[in-house]
């Protein structure tokens, strides 16, 4: 399921995705109000692609809601992607196969590299992504702005805090449990709010290397951009989050953003003005997270996080790679166990 971003990104995307190996699956493009023609031009070049137009653009989040809502009822898993991203062949084969090793696997996400330069993780979901306590995204290839080159030393499948990225792999029964996106995100985190959806509904995420996109995305950092990756973080985090974990890790977390301006100017402050002037809207979504959501407490949740914050461990400490950080927590790598790799064998 994809939905529009770029008229030549999302033909070189369809092109490639139309080349997968997996025999049995259907492809909803999803336009987001354009208006150049690109959806009735795709529609024309792929007679197979279903084609559904939203009447305004509701950022990425809304985009998939409306492709999930048009599935095959009868789909078992449905998978989230970006226009602007290149498939290998074989990577929904690779990644149906682990989901397919244990129910409790709720969601996936491929091994995702640069497009621009396909030696190096892409900035966006790399080989995975975790967490510290504070919020802030670890990932398994990426982090801050310090991206590694993919020479395997992250291939291992296992199992990770979020997925996403630009290509999110779920059970369909367990989108259906939980909810879909949060359109009040519009763009950035959309994706990471509802992987913690999943975990904390029971489920566990996994990152497939041997399944591999590459992904034409990068980090953007302008102030737009800057404002909804700290405004949607800390939506996140009010919305998933315990009210005791909340008392314990968001106090340090604002001094932590409050010490950012100085990097990033004032998008921290404009976020939590948002927050405020949006309390209402906020409590309301978490209140329905917490109620009919969660089925795991923090403590178990949190098992796969980092303890410590990770800008200080990053900029002063100098922690510059997921192993660095995976050193501080030996339980952050949990692979897939021995009995389901047999059982992934062909």
């Amino acid at each position: 399921m994809a939905h529009f971003k770029k008229p030549k990104a999302a033909d070189h995307a369809l092109a490639s995705i139309f080349k997968t190996s997996y025999s049995d699956f259907e492809v909803i493009f999803v336009d987001n109000a354009s208006n150049d023609g690109t959806a009735d031009f795709l529609a024309t070049k792929y007679s197979s692609l279903r084609v559904a137009k939203n009447d305004n653009n509701r950022g990425s989040g809304g985009a998939w809601n409306t492709g999930f809502r048009l599935i095959n009822p009868a789909s078992k898993y449905v998978a989230f992607v970006d226009c602007d991203v290149i498939f290998d062949p074989d990577w929904l084969s690779e990644i149906v196969k682990v989901a397919e090793a244990d129910p409790r696997i709720g969601g996936c996400q491929p091994k995702i590299l640069s497009f621009q330069e396909p030696t190096m993780f892409e900035y966006n979901g790399s080989a995975g992504m975790w967490m510290d306590v504070y919020g802030y995204a670890l990932n398994r290839g990426r982090i801050f702005y310090n991206v590694e080159k993919d020479i395997g030393q992250y291939d291992s499948k296992c199992e990770t805090f979020f997925v996403g990225g630009s290509v999110l792999l779920a059970r369909s029964d367990v989108i259906k449990k939980i909810g879909l996106f949060d359109e009040s995100f519009f763009i950035y985190h959309e994706e990471l709010d509802l992987a913690w959806r999943i975990r904390l509904n029971g489920y566990k995420l996994f990152c497939v290397p041997s399944s591999v996109v590459w992904h034409k995305g990068g980090g953007k950092k302008d102030k737009t951009t800057m404002f909804l990756k700290y405004k949607n973080n800390i939506y996140m985090m009010i919305k998933n989050y315990s009210l005791k974990s909340l008392a314990r890790y968001l106090p340090l977390r604002f001094a932590l953003d409050a010490i950012s301006i100085t990097k990033n100017g004032f998008a921290p402050i404009s976020a939590y003005f948002w927050l405020l002037r949006h309390s209402k809207l906020v409590w309301s979504h978490r209140v329905e997270v917490q109620s009919k959501v969660r089925e795991r407490d923090d403590e178990e949740l949190m098992e796969i996080a980092v303890r410590q914050p990770s800008p200080i461990l990053h900029y002063i400490k100098g922690y510059a790679t997921w192993a660095d950080f995976a050193g501080l927590n030996p339980k952050m790598f949990k692979p897939l166990k021995n009995k389901l790799k047999r059982s992934l064998k062909v």
